[in-house]
C-alpha cells in the first residue's frame, strides 16, 4: 500500500505547464499583502495606546476614547478588506457567467451595457462629490471627523481616502458587470428550452443571486463601519450616541435598496422559469400529481419551501445593517 502511494508521487522535474500550479499561491498572498497595508494604516494608533497602557499617569477617560477609536478604525479596515476581496471575486464570477453565455460579437451589447452603467455611475460619483449631495456626505463626515480629531497622520488619512475612493469605484464597476451577467442569463439557449437547459439556467440564476447578495452585504457592512468610525472620532459622547443610530438608518436604507434590487431580478426570473417548466411538463404530459417531484428533482421548484436559501440571500443586505449594529453593541459591552 505504501509503495503504491509512493509510486504516484512526482519525482521528476516539473514540466513547464505544471509550474502553473504555483500561481495558486497568488490570491492568498495578495489578500495577505492587502491586509498588511490596511493594518499599517488603521493600526497606527496601536503602539501609542500600548505605550499609554504602560504609563502609570495615563488618563483613563482619554485612553478609553483612544481605544474605542482604534477599534472603530480596525473595524473599518476589516470591512474594507472584505469588500475588496469579495468585490474582486464577484467581478470574476460575473465575468465567468457572461463568458459562459456569450462570446465574440454576441458579447458586445452586454459589454456596452456594462460600460454605459459604469460611465453613468462614475459621473454620478463625481456629481455627488462636487455638488455636496447627501450620498457624498457619507464619505465626507467620517473623513472630516478623522481630520479634525487628528487621528491619523496626514499621509495615512490620504491613504484611507484613496482606499475609500477605490471602493467607491468598485461599487460602480462590479454592479455594472453583475447587471450585464444578469441580462445574459435571460438569453434563450441555442438548442432551445428543455429540462436540462432549464435546470442549468435555474442553477445559474441562483448562483448569481448568491454572488450579488454577498457583494451587497459586503457593501452595507463597509458603509456601516465607515460611518461608525465617524461617531467614534467625536469627543462628545452625546453626539456619538446621536450619530450611531443615524449611521444605522443610512445603511438600513441602502440595505433595503440592495435587497429590492436582487428581488426585482430574481422574482420575475423565477416566474419565467416556472412558466417554461410548466410548458415542458405539458409537452411531456406529466401528470399533475407527479409534477412537484419532477420539478424538485431538477431544481425547478419555485415553491416557498424550496426557496429559503434564495429568500435569505435576497434579505441579507437588508438584515446586514441591524445585525452589524447588534454585533458592535455586544462588542462594546463585552468583558474582553
Amino acid at each position: 500500500m505504501v509503495q503504491a502511494s509512493a509510486s504516484r508521487l512526482r519525482t521528476q522535474p516539473l514540466e513547464r505547464a505544471d509550474y502553473r500550479s504555483l500561481l495558486w499561491a497568488g490570491p492568498p498572498l495578495a489578500v495577505l499583502g492587502l491586509a498588511h497595508v490596511l493594518f499599517e494604516i488603521v493600526g497606527f494608533g496601536y503602539a501609542p495606546v500600548a505605550a499609554a497602557l504602560a504609563t502609570a499617569g495615563a488618563d483613563p477617560s482619554s485612553l478609553s476614547r483612544d481605544i474605542a477609536l482604534l477599534r472603530a478604525g480596525l473595524g473599518w479596515g476589516t470591512t474594507a478588506l472584505v469588500f475588496i476581496v469579495v468585490g474582486i471575486g464577484a467581478a470574476i464570477a460575473a465575468w465567468s457567467i457572461l463568458a459562459s453565455r456569450v462570446r465574440g460579437r454576441a458579447r458586445i451589447p452586454f459589454l456596452g451595457l456594462a460600460a454605459g452603467i459604469t460611465v453613468l455611475g462614475l459621473a454620478h460619483l463625481l456629481a455627488v462629490d462636487a455638488l455636496d449631495r447627501p450620498l457624498g456626505a457619507i464619505f465626507h463626515v467620517t473623513r472630516d471627523s478623522l481630520a479634525v480629531r487628528d487621528v491619523l497622520p496626514v499621509h495615512h488619512l490620504a491613504s484611507v481616502a484613496l482606499i475609500v475612493g477605490g471602493i467607491n469605484v468598485m461599487s460602480v464597476l462590479v454592479p455594472a458587470l453583475l447587471v450585464a451577467a444578469a441580462t445574459a442569463t435571460a438569453l434563450p439557449p441555442l438548442d432551445g428550452w428543455n429540462a436540462e437547459t432549464l435546470a442549468r439556467r435555474a442553477r445559474q440564476v441562483r448562483e448569481f443571486v448568491a454572488i450579488a447578495a454577498a457583494f451587497m452585504v459586503a457593501g452595507v457592512v463597509h458603509m456601516g463601519a465607515w460611518t461608525h468610525w465617524a461617531g467614534a472620532a467625536l469627543l462628545d459622547k452625546e453626539l456619538e450616541s446621536a450619530l450611531t443610530p443615524l449611521a444605522t438608518a443610512v445603511t438600513l436604507f441602502w440595505g433595503a435598496a440592495f435587497t429590492l434590487m436582487i428581488a426585482s431580478f430574481y422574482l420575475p426570473m423565477a416566474a419565467v422559469l416556472s412558466r417554461l417548466a410548466a410548458d415542458i411538463m405539458d409537452r411531456r404530459d406529466i401528470a399533475a400529481g407527479e409534477r412537484p417531484a419532477w420539478l424538485a428533482a431538477r431544481g425547478l421548484s419555485f415553491q416557498f419551501g424550496t426557496q429559503l436559501p434564495q429568500i435569505a440571500a435576497m434579505a441579507a443586505p437588508l438584515l446586514a445593517s441591524p445585525l452589524a449594529a447588534a454585533i458592535r453593541a455586544t462588542a462594546d459591552h463585552a468583558l474582553f
